[in-house]
């Protein structure tokens, strides 16, 4: 799984650099890649992704111009996150899960007010 992470990381890279590809694809390999990790149940750290996906996910939303757009990144991002505190929780690291948690609430109260 780590194998596919970095090459999905690296294609978006390359689509970056190359084709004209924004930052929602290294949003999108991260955020996807947590939700990948929920299902090894703790096999994998979250951290590198989870942060990954803050801090591309945060300048996404403070760019985005429409409502509806911010809030569809403030719930993708919240969800994400949810995912990082689930694999946290399954590796027993419960400061970092209660971390992620704090942070998924953050998100997705965000996108319910807006």
């Amino acid at each position: 799984m780590q194998r596919w992470s970095q090459r999905a990381a690296a294609f978006a890279d390359e689509l970056i650099a190359n084709d004209g590809g924004s930052e929602e694809h290294r949003f999108r390999v991260a955020t996807r890649t947590l939700a990948a990790y929920v299902g090894v149940k703790g096999g994998l750290d979250p951290a590198q992704h989870a942060e990954e996906a803050m801090r591309v996910g945060d300048e996404l939303i403070r760019l985005a111009d429409d409502p509806v757009r911010k809030r569809q990144l403030q719930c993708d991002l919240g969800m994400a996150i949810f995912n990082a505190m689930q694999v946290a929780q399954a590796r027993k690291n419960n400061t970092t899960a209660l971390k992620y948690g704090e942070k998924t609430s953050e998100y997705l109260e965000a996108a319910i007010k807006q």
